[in-house]
């Protein structure tokens, strides 16, 4: 019989070349496909990036919004994770523009001095980024609790670790996180909808290859199937044939006993008969001798 089930497979796989390309148009052009096609390659360039940044260790990066001043994370009351909360200023400041990694957040008060002597602009971001409870006495703050945050960053080839304030005196934010940037939407419409065409002709050789193991595993089974069927019929021919060669031998033992009892007989007539016709020349001889007598 002809591969029916071959020859539909192959017609398949060359039918789903032609059908992923209208596919690939489809989302191209219809409007509410397109808008989807978009957000799905937008979410296939930003999840292997995002993957790889957290891999790295990078999950967490920010840029510092402002000049900020640093404070130290050595206090003795350390938490039961070891981390300590933002005790007293360092003389480090982080410059802005620069990149940290954030390990924790917190909020506790913080009492600092009063701002530095600066010049120019530096001595502005300096007193914008002291948080309110850093603040001189003069600006009327009496140290309140602010959220904090743990970070770590490199400078001059080594690695730096202190708190700074989430947000500014003016509440202006201190850090903004380090996005992916997204791809245009030509490029994403196009990875997206490239994704979506190799993904139906993948999923069309995998159902194939399904298939395929499917039919085999219940051709095997079926196999095994005859096969047990065909040994448990020979074990049941086995078992009459032995049966019937046990009837043969108990009907021999029969035939034999019997033909020893005949055999027995015939001895037993034919000793008698030898005995008889034995006994019968006597007498005539016996009968002759006395005749004899008799005629002298």
């Amino acid at each position: 019989p002809l591969p029916l089930a071959k020859l539909a497979a192959v017609l398949v796989k060359q039918i789903a070349k032609p059908a992923s390309g209208v596919l690939v148009r489809y989302a191209k052009d219809h409007p509410t496909a397109k808008a989807m096609t978009v957000s799905f390659g937008q979410w296939l360039h930003w999840a292997p990036e995002a993957m790889l940044l957290r891999s790295e260790g990078r999950g967490a990066e920010c840029t510092v919004l402002h000049m900020t001043q640093v404070y130290s994370d050595l206090a003795p009351d350390c938490d039961e994770k070891g981390y300590a909360g933002p005790s007293e200023r360092t003389d480090q400041s982080i410059r802005r523009g620069q990149t940290v990694n954030v390990l924790r957040e917190t909020t506790q008060p913080v009492h600092g001095a009063a701002v530095p002597p600066s010049a120019g602009e530096e001595a502005e971001d300096v007193a914008a980024a002291q948080p309110a409870a850093a603040q001189p006495a003069a600006t009327g703050s009496t140290g309140s609790a602010l959220s904090w945050r743990l970070v770590e960053w490199r400078h001059q080839g080594q690695l730096h670790r202190g708190w700074i304030p989430s947000s500014t005196a003016d509440g202006r934010p201190n850090l903004r996180p380090i996005v992916i940037q997204p791809l245009s939407e030509e490029a994403a419409l196009d990875k997206g909808a490239t994704f979506l065409g190799e993904a139906f002709i993948f999923s069309v050789a995998g159902g194939i290859v399904l298939l395929e193991y499917s039919r085999g595993a219940s051709r095997e089974r079926r196999n095994e199937e005859e096969k047990a069927e065909k040994q448990a019929l020979a074990e049941r021919e086995a078992a009459a044939r032995g049966e019937a060669i046990r009837s043969l031998q108990r009907q021999l033992q029969v035939c034999s006993e019997e033909n020893r009892e005949l055999q027995q007989g015939v001895s037993r007539a034919t000793s008698l008969a030898a005995f008889g016709a034995l006994a019968g020349t006597a007498a005539a001889g016996l009968l002759a001798l006395r005749l004899a007598r008799l005629g002298d």
